[in-house]
């Protein structure tokens, strides 16, 4: 008899094969614990500090400072009697100089050791010539010191002169002209350089400039020009002069004029119109009084001296060639005062 082997499953239909493209369930496998990381045992390093900036250098010295500096250069003015010439201002760099106007001078100074006092001597035998009006030159002698009295009034005239302080020197062969202003120096590239000068007139007289000469410059200028006179001619027919433009509003303008057949330079002077006083106290918008002390030519270019005077005071004013044009030259600061203090 036959047996029949019954396998009964219990719970429904028998589990499916996974096919080859089935996935199977992920198994969560327990999570590593997290680990701090290693400590950096090297120290840290500073940031490195970023050095300053080397401060740039000073500028030198300029190319006319270079030429200023080869030749000794001071300003007097002499006696109603051309006899003696004085010498109120001389380089105040000196050991043993000080401003004689105030007494106080260092006891003014907030900090004395601040005081800037070089070894170097001032020696009043430095000066042995003197050059103007017109670049003529003399030699001249230095005589002793002179000092201050009670009736110094402070102008630098010669009505004031024999109670100034400063440094006397005499004309060493012939008188010079009364009350008037000097170039000190002594023998020196200055003189090999001199231009001579001739007056353009007679003594306070000032001719006006040629026609052909000012429609040149109003042309150069495009101003309109109120008068042109000259001031001075040279040798080679070159001539120096002023020139004042008519007032445009409030704006006015003077030229001092070098023209040459080579080149024409201008120094010009602008100004707020003011009726009483435009340049100087009390020009009434007139530019006042010019009169050229020297001329010099360097390898540089030319080097032009006058004296501008007004009714108050009369200044020096050194005008040296610059691309092109007159520069007024900061190196050269001396004024005669002419009212009392």
């Amino acid at each position: 008899m036959a047996v029949v082997l019954v396998i009964l499953i219990v719970g429904g239909q028998p589990p499916k094969a996974p096919d080859q493209g089935d996935t199977l369930p992920a198994v969560n496998e327990p999570e590593e614990p997290k680990q701090d990381p290693e400590p950096d045992l090297e120290p840290e390093l500073e940031a490195e500090e970023e050095p300053e900036p080397e401060p740039e250098p000073e500028p030198g010295p300029s190319v006319w400072e270079q030429r200023l500096g080869t030749f000794p250069m001071a300003f007097g003015f002499t006696d109603s009697n051309g006899l003696q010439l004085i010498l109120t201002e001389y380089e105040f760099t000196y050991k043993d100089s000080f401003d004689f106007e105030d007494d106080n001078y260092y006891d003014n100074t907030e900090e004395e050791e601040e005081v800037d006092l070089p070894l170097t001597e001032f020696s009043p035998n430095t000066y042995s010539l003197v050059i103007g009006p017109y670049g003529e030159a003399s030699p001249i002698n230095y005589r002793k010191w002179q000092d201050e009295n009670a009736k110094n009034t402070r102008q630098d005239t010669a009505k004031n002169f024999s109670n100034l302080p400063g440094f006397i020197y005499a004309p060493a062969d012939k008188q010079l002209s009364k009350d008037q202003t000097y170039v000190l120096t002594a023998a020196s590239p200055l003189m090999d350089a001199l231009q001579p000068l001739t007056a353009p007139g007679w003594k306070g007289n000032t001719p006006a400039m040629d026609q052909a000469t000012l429609d040149n410059i109003k042309t150069f200028k495009d101003l309109d020009i109120e008068w042109g006179k000259v001031l001075a001619r040279t040798r080679d027919g070159a001539q120096i002069g002023v020139v004042l433009y008519k007032r445009q509003g409030d704006d006015m303008l003077f030229s001092i004029v070098y023209t040459s057949e080579s080149k024409t330079l201008f120094w010009d002077c602008p100004a707020i119109y003011d009726e009483g006083s435009t340049w100087q106290a009390g020009d009434k918008g007139q530019p006042g009084a010019f009169s050229p002390l020297l001329l010099a030519s360097f390898s540089e270019g030319l080097m032009l001296a006058l004296t501008w005077s007004g009714s108050e005071s009369e200044t020096v004013v050194l005008l040296v060639e610059e691309n092109g044009a007159f520069m007024k030259s900061e190196a050269v600061d001396y004024v005669r005062n002419k009212v009392p203090a």
